[in-house]
Order: structure tokens, then sequence, then C-alpha cells
């Protein structure tokens, strides 16, 4: 089959060496392993760097012989801002310009959002009688709109009509619906306004289940040595973007309340770039227990998992990521990490079933305190959470079975 996968933000092989595949990337390699042939689509952005891989639209190969698209977009600096809103806007219309050159594929998988993207991907497979598939892995606009003061959503929504149009046709259009989640499928069937078919599917968020090369690996186990993040440390970790939406403030002040003892002991390290870096590092203050590592690639990132007891994951409430389980979940499990958050919802559910994981109180750092203090203090409560972590894995989050089903539901789509 001829396969597109289009997706923008994420990670790609051209960005280095170990780098770390996300959803869209690791399932093109995957495809391309079973023999078809793959389009891989991202942004001319590096989401990360903020920086540009090129400087137009550019059509190349990989060093596997996989094709790639990069849709030019303007560079842009915040998440949310006019320039972001901007790049969104060049990557549809980039994508209708470079389409129209491209031989047809068999089966379109998208992304969503960006809405325009999605939009633009709908209105070429409508147009082309291709089937085409949305991956839904975030709620626009619904949480663009709920930003805004609650007396205010209303004209929010109005203002932002054209995006809600977009988005319904996107799912509309959409030949089958895939949720990262039940409750996030179920969120894009509302927009499409219609009920579940044999199309719609659920595959959970899931890591590169590759590991790294040898040489790789060595040199990461040096870089941690040097950075004092030592196997002797007990070990929390958060990788990923330091959103502005997310709350480190409550882990960073938490960290702070630890007794010395186990100050001495722990190292709290967050590998990553974003926007609340400068107010994070602010809140740390030096602190030698607090490590941030910057950005760091596959190697690095699978050998501090290694090292680590616990992950962190500092997600408010809101609705998005009630619904969710977000990428790290799957990576922290994986290595047998249990989960400590404050985060409702799935994942609230998750750690209450399986006893994967502590939670913690929202915006109280007290109370993150004490939950570090009873992972550390009860260490065979922590032995049992981490076996716990590896079953959930093996069941629910292994990526093996969860890209060998999606890949076998894609094959699905062949034109007799």
């Amino acid at each position: 089959m001829r396969i597109w996968i289009v997706t923008v933000g994420e990670p790609s092989p051209v960005d280095g060496v170990a780098v770390r595949l996300h959803r869209a990337g690791l399932l093109s390699r995957y495809m391309h392993q079973r023999g078809h042939e793959v389009v891989s689509f991202n942004g001319t952005i590096e989401h990360s760097a903020r920086r540009q891989r090129f400087e137009e639209t550019t059509v190349t190969k990989g060093d596997d012989g996989m094709a790639q698209v990069f849709l030019h977009g303007r560079i842009y600096q915040r998440n949310i801002s006019p320039a972001r809103i901007g790049n969104n806007r060049d990557v549809g219309k980039s994508f209708t310009a470079v389409s129209a050159k491209l031989e047809k594929p068999d089966v379109i998988v998208c992304s969503y959002p960006p809405i325009e993207l999605a939009y633009a991907v709908s209105k070429y497979a409508k147009a082309n009688n291709i089937p085409y598939v949305l991956d839904l892995r975030d709620m626009w606009p619904d949480i663009i709109a709920d930003v805004a003061p609650k007396l205010l959503r209303p004209l929010a929504r109005l203002a932002m009509f054209r995006w809600f149009s977009q988005a319904r046709t996107a799912s509309r259009l959409a030949t089958g619906l895939v949720g990262i989640s039940r409750p996030f499928l179920d969120w894009g069937l509302g927009m499409a306004k219609r009920k579940a078919g044999v199309n719609d599917r659920v595959f959970h968020l899931a890591n590169d289940p590759d590991a790294a090369a040898p040489d790789e690996l060595a040199k990461a186990e040096a870089f941690w040595d040097a950075a004092g993040v030592t196997p002797d440390k007990f070990i929390l970790l958060f990788s990923g973007m330091y959103s502005a939406r997310h709350d480190f403030e409550t882990v960073i002040n938490g960290a702070h309340l630890l007794p010395d003892d186990l100050k001495a002991n722990i190292r709290i390290v967050f590998c990553g770039k974003g926007e609340a870096e400068e107010k994070m590092k602010a809140a740390a203050n030096s602190a030698p227990y607090i490590v941030f590592a910057g950005w760091r690639n596959l190697a690095d990132i699978q050998t501090l998992c290694k090292r680590a007891k616990g992950g962190l994951l500092p997600y408010p409430s809101t609705q998005d990521f009630m619904i969710s389980y977000p990428n790290k979940v799957g990576e922290y499990l994986s290595a047998g990490l249990p989960i400590i958050t404050s985060l409702k919802g799935e994942i609230t559910k998750l750690i209450g079933d399986e006893n994967c994981g502590v939670l913690y109180t929202e915006g109280d750092a007290k109370s993150f305190a004490n939950a570090v203090m009873q992972l550390i203090r009860t260490p065979d409560s922590l032995k049992v959470m981490s076996n716990a972590a590896f079953g959930v894995y093996a069941r629910a989050f292994n990526p093996k079975q969860i890209y060998a089903d999606y890949a076998a539901y894609i094959e699905g789509f062949r034109k007799s």
C-alpha cells in the first residue's frame, strides 16, 4: 500500500542521532518495515528547538529510503501566540500545494491537531476519494476556548467559529476516527455527530520500543554520572515540553519542603525545554536536588528511566488531560516507574485500579512532598508499584502490540 502519515510538531530522524520518535514517526517506521510505501509528513519547524529544518516545503528521503515531506510554516517561539496560529495556517496551505504534486496514496493517517492541516487533508481525501483516518491527540478548539474566563467562553467560541467549523468537517469526512483513549474517541465522534462504527478505534500512545545503540547508551551513562544523577540517588524524572499549562511549581516547591536528609539523596530531573523554563528555574533557586537537563535523546532517556524510581506527571485536571493517557505514561510504565501525579480522570482510575503510582493534591506542595516521602520510606510498597507498572505496560501500553494492531487497522483499508 502507499500510505501517507501526516503530522507536524513531532521529532524527525533528520533532527540528529538517537532521536526519540513519537506516534506518527513510530507508525511510519513500523509501516515501512512491513513493506509498505510510506510518505511521512512533518513540519519544517523542529518544535522542541524552535528552529527551521528547511526554509521551504521539502521532499526528501531518509537513510532508510522512506520518503519524507516537510511542510513549510513560519517560525514561532511560544505555543500560544499569533505566530503559532500563523504556522498552523501555513502548514495547511503547504499540504494543499505539495499534495497536488505527489502520487496519490491508498490511505492517509492524519494527526489532529492542528485544525488547519487536518481540514486540508480531509478536503484532499474527499476530492480524490481516498480513505483517511483522523488520529485525535488534543481537544482543539475546545480547550482553547476554555482558557477564556467562564462568562466569556460563549464569545470565545463565537470568535473561533471558523476553527470549530473546520474541526467538524475534518472529523465528519474521516473514514475512521482513532482516539488515544475511549473518552477521546467519544469526543471526536461528538464532533462528527455520529455513533462509533467499525472504522473507529482506540490506540493508546506508546513509547519507542527499540533500545538505543550501545555506544549511545555508554555516552548516556557518562552524561548522567557527570550530572550527579547517579544510581545511588532516589531519582524522579519528567521528560517533555515545559508547558505553561503544566503545574511544575507544586513539584518544585514540594521538593523544597523535603527534610534535609532526603534532599541530599534525591534528584528531581527535568528533561526538556519550553516556555515555563525560566519560571521553573527561578522556583528551583539552584537547588542541587533539582536538575534541568535540557532536551535529551533516546539513549539518555532510556538510561535515566533505568536509574529512576518514579515518573512525574504534573498535569492540571483540565478536560483534555483528564480523558487522556499522555505519552509519558507508557514511557514510565515501560521502565517499571510508578506514576506520581495530581491528574484526575483516566490516570487516577488507572492508578487506583492497578496500584501503579501515587496521587497528590493539585497545587498542594506539602501533599507532593508527602507523596515522595511515602515512596522513599516504603521500599516494599515501591517495589509492588513498580511490578504493577510493568504489568500494566505489558497489557495496555506495549508499543509492539499497539503498533501491530494499528498497522493491521490501516491495512484494512487496502483496496480490493
